[in-house]
């Protein structure tokens, strides 16, 4: 079975740049730029795994997450929050959220890895709602 990815990022360049990496990975990324697109993409489409950014132009990915627990609630331990910085309102959703999350620059390496732990659906607490912290690596092509 194929697992494909959504990956919610407003910023043209990162979004492009995680594409080409992840599908460069092998793996089948879909992209939305924002709230609204992403609910729409989620209405009709099998994703797996959810990559938002926090801070979007129509919202935010905790708005998306909340979103997506009232209407496929199977979907919301899926999540991969990424941002370069919040608010402490929406860090403390994300940390009691129990989903994972990184600060930007992104390193790829554990990306993948907790992607692969949230597809084997063995995320396990070292990934789960830990506190932010940045990331040594730096996205690279």
């Amino acid at each position: 079975m194929r697992e494909f990815t959504l990956l919610v990022e407003d910023d043209v360049t990162v979004r492009m740049t995680i594409q080409r990496v992840l599908r460069g990975l092998g793996l089948s990324v879909d992209t939305a730029c924002g709230v609204e697109e992403a609910k729409t993409k989620i209405l009709n489409g099998n994703f797996s795994v959810i990559i938002s950014d926090v801070m979007l132009e129509d919202g935010t990915g905790v708005d998306l997450h909340k979103w997506v627990l009232s209407v496929a609630p199977d979907l919301s331990d899926k999540f991969i929050f990424c941002s370069g910085g919040m608010s402490d309102d929406l860090q403390d959703y994300i940390n009691s959220s129990g989903c994972a999350f990184f600060m930007k620059p992104l390193n790829v390496k554990e990306l993948l890895k907790i992607w692969r732990k949230i597809i084997e659906d063995e995320c396990d607490s070292t990934f789960k709602g830990r506190e932010p912290t940045t990331s040594n690596g730096v996205l690279t092509e």
